[in-house]
């Protein structure tokens, strides 16, 4: 018997394994799994191995026949799950959703910047996680918004996959934590979203000096938060809590000194500049100027629809919210 984890219990052991290896897939494509109703001692079973799960324990299931009224457990019906690739395996009587699903799980109750967030967690090098911190950090990537994309576009008949992969498309890879995810939407999700409408960046890719420019630097390699490579154009985020102490402050400056050396613009990012709005629109704007995009007519709407995207990212409680916030 399989017990398939689903929504936020999958995200939980997402952000577990991230930590450890990649999933791996329990059925192979051409297998037809035989699923039956999730039983007490099963959940108690999950719950004992991993310990991490909060209560109530989300599981899917493929048709109403399986589903069960069962303690601190939601039970989620999904004809979808009998597809191939829709399910990774943990061992031979557990698994989750995969990363497409579980975000198409989702576009029941959140709208498309929260599922854009999503996304951009779960192909980030961070995720969530009850902890101390609402985060993991360092985190190795175990999906891609590509692969997020082409489930979505393979199952269009998925339960919210038009939805999801609207979505999707907003996202990025490898953002390094949620308030460069934050920062990130704020800055490139389309004006109509609220956002600045900045072409979308690469993030934490490696800038490797010439052989020449080596002796002009003092690092090796540099993998800056967010940039634009033709522009030359780098935005850094500075968190208070990674960012506080004398030898990393010091470590920040040669590195945007060695940066500007290279021939990059970089542009500095704290938490206190995205919690004001004033400081916020002056960066984005110089951003926006760098990059050669012509300045817009601001209106009421676009005010509103801005404060909007901010009130949505930085204060409206979601299912997800206790993760990272």
């Amino acid at each position: 018997m399989n017990t398939t984890l689903a929504k936020q219990s999958a995200l939980e052991v997402l952000a577990h394994l991230a930590c450890r290896r990649p999933a791996s897939r329990l059925f192979p494509e051409e297998a037809d799994p035989v699923w039956e109703a999730p039983c007490q001692k099963s959940l108690e079973d999950i719950q004992k191995r991993w310990g991490f799960l909060r209560k109530p324990i989300h599981v899917a299931v493929p048709q109403v026949q399986f589903r069960r009224n069962l303690r601190s457990a939601t039970v989620h019906v999904d004809r979808h799950l009998v597809l191939p690739g829709t399910v990774w395996g943990l061992d031979d009587s557990t698994s989750i959703v995969s990363p497409a699903v579980c975000v198409a799980q989702f576009s029941r109750e959140l709208g498309p910047v929260h599922l854009a967030e999503l996304a951009c967690a779960l192909a980030g090098l961070y995720k969530f996680a009850p902890s101390s911190t609402g985060s993991i950090l360092d985190a190795h990537p175990i999906t891609t918004v590509g692969e997020i994309s082409r489930m979505l576009e393979k199952y269009p008949s998925m339960y919210g996959a038009r939805k999801a992969l609207g979505a999707t498309g907003l996202a990025i890879d490898r953002l390094g934590s949620p308030y460069e995810t934050i920062l990130y939407l704020l800055l490139c999700l389309p004006r109509a979203l609220g956002g600045y409408g900045v072409p979308k960046p690469v993030a934490n890719v490696e800038i490797v000096p010439s052989s020449f420019q080596r002796g002009l630097v003092s690092q090796r390699s540099f993998h800056p938060d967010l940039l634009w490579p033709e522009a030359r154009l780098v935005v850094e985020y500075d968190s208070r809590q990674q960012h506080s102490q004398p030898d990393q402050a010091d470590r920040d400056a040669r590195r945007r000194n060695d940066l500007e050396t290279l021939g990059y613009t970089v542009v500095a990012v704290t938490g206190s500049i995205i919690a004001d709005e004033s400081l916020f629109d002056k960066v984005a704007l110089r951003l926006r100027q760098h990059l050669g995009l012509s300045p817009w007519r601001e209106t009421g709407d676009s005010r509103a629809r801005r404060r909007e995207l901010r009130r949505t990212l930085l204060l409206t409680p979601t299912p997800l919210a206790g993760y990272w916030r």
